[in-house]
């Protein structure tokens, strides 16, 4: 039966096991395969499949931990495809975009939108086909939720991939006491914006369910909590304070690290792995026209370490810029700063704060003329054939440094050196064809 509302309705859009369905777009015999994805250096699950899931493995099982029964269940691994994973959401909320009135772009899989129509089952009948939408152009398959707030939006998205009737959209009741009953099953865990540590302490003030905290008075909740958990209660009782953000507010600092293939010693072995990191910081900043006022440098060593654990970082003010060579200079010297000798350190990064949008300065140094004339020939360089094709020469001798990916797949739409092989067949253990990548080629490559 369908009801009328003149609430506004939002739905979260969520992308089902995101980087697993990423990898079976170009894989279609994978469908029915259990699949995980991998961390850094092949340390960490943290995509499953359903039928990863049903095996038993966690997220965040180490890799050493659950490899021998994946492999007697006959997973495939992937190591983690950030370049592929980044591209399929850009494609993702492109399609979002769109078809909805307004977008919120939340994270790399997810995204609140604003659902039109007036009746339960006309905004149901759009979700369906946002959804079929979104399967046709990305090959991604999601999971629709679809509510007057943020909230209980996230809610009922869970609900949507809970429960198989629902066929992947599922609408929070518009009804008050059908939609409290819901909530007084719903943990107070399961409620975004509340961990562990709120719940514990909500539930020594009486609060047991999503139910008891909508129905709180939000004063007393304030005062015991702060105004953001007064917030989330109001918004579990359906008055939205938290408004759809279509562009999001520019970042304030960004930060490039990761873990290295191999424990590294020397502060020889570490420059060119912290110049990449640095170099992919200042391709932001000159990506997005902004400049940095402070730059810190950290490394430590693995935190599973019995004997020696170290975190050392440094950081210094410097004058608004966005010259990688002053850049440079500056982390370089913080490196030997916060280097110890004789420490295996598994992680460096640096991270780039103060961050203000680039404006031209008629007092401009003559002498540093050259350099910002080569930084906008590099720029336009990459722009046109792509990040990797000129970089400093410290970062190509940082093969040390590099991650682990001994299972990664190939980068089918942003490399094109690694595209699709089109035209051939293959068959599945039924002698059933399985579908030809062709049909997604004209889709996907630009």
């Amino acid at each position: 039966m369908s009801s009328t509302s003149s609430e506004p309705c939002l739905a979260l859009v969520d992308c089902n096991n995101f980087y697993v369905s990423c990898e079976r777009v170009f894989r279609p015999d994978l469908a029915q395969v259990p699949v995980a994805v991998l961390s850094n250096n092949d340390g960490c699950v943290i995509a499953r499949s359903e039928e990863v899931k049903q095996l038993g493995v966690a997220m965040g099982t180490p890799y050493f931990q659950c490899g021998p029964e994946l492999r007697r269940a006959g997973a495939v691994v992937f190591s983690s495809n950030y370049p592929l994973y980044g591209d399929f959401s850009q494609r993702v909320m492109q399609t979002l975009e769109a078809q909805c009135p307004r977008v919120e772009r939340y994270s790399i899989d997810e995204a609140f939108v604003e659902i039109p129509g007036s009746e339960q089952t006309e905004r149901e009948a759009f979700a369906q086909q946002l959804r079929e939408r979104v399967l046709r152009d990305t090959g991604i398959p999601v999971s629709i939720g679809l509510a007057p707030t943020k909230v209980l939006a996230k809610l009922a998205n869970r609900q949507a991939k809970r429960r198989k009737e629902a066929a992947g959209i599922w609408s929070m009741p518009e009804d008050l006491e059908t939609r409290q009953q819901q909530l007084s099953v719903t943990p107070l865990t399961d409620v975004w914006g509340i961990g562990r540590r709120w719940a514990r302490r909500l539930e020594t003030e009486g609060w047991q369910n999503a139910a008891d905290l909508a129905a709180a008075d939000p004063a007393m909740i304030r005062l015991v909590a702060n105004v953001v958990l007064q917030r989330i209660a109001l918004e579990l009782r359906g008055e939205p304070c938290l408004s759809l953000e279509e562009t999001s507010p520019p970042p304030r600092s960004l930060v490039r690290s990761r873990s290295f293939g191999q424990p590294l010693y020397q502060l020889t072995e570490l420059r060119p792995a912290l110049g990449r990191y640095l170099q992919r910081g200042w391709e932001h900043l000159r990506r997005h026209h902004l400049r940095t006022s402070g730059i810190q440098v950290f490394l430590h060593t693995s935190r599973f370490h019995r004997e020696v654990r170290y975190f050392g970082s440094r950081q210094a003010v410097i004058e608004p810029t966005d010259d990688l060579w002053e850049l440079q200079r500056c982390a370089f010297a913080l490196l030997e700063q916060a280097y110890r000798s004789g420490v295996a350190y598994t992680r460096c990064g640096v991270m780039l704060f103060g961050l203000e949008p680039d404006q031209p300065s008629w007092n401009m140094d003559t002498a540093w003329q050259p350099r910002a004339e080569l930084q906008q020939a590099i720029t336009g360089l990459q722009q046109r054939w792509g990040r990797n094709v000129l970089q400093l020469a410290h970062a190509l001798t940082a093969a040390k440094g590099l991650p682990l990916q001994q299972h990664r797949s190939p980068r089918y739409t942003t490399q094109w050196s690694e595209l699709a092989i089109v035209g051939k067949r293959s068959y599945d253990t039924t002698g059933s064809e399985i579908i030809s990548l062709s049909v997604w080629l004209g889709s996907f490559i630009n």
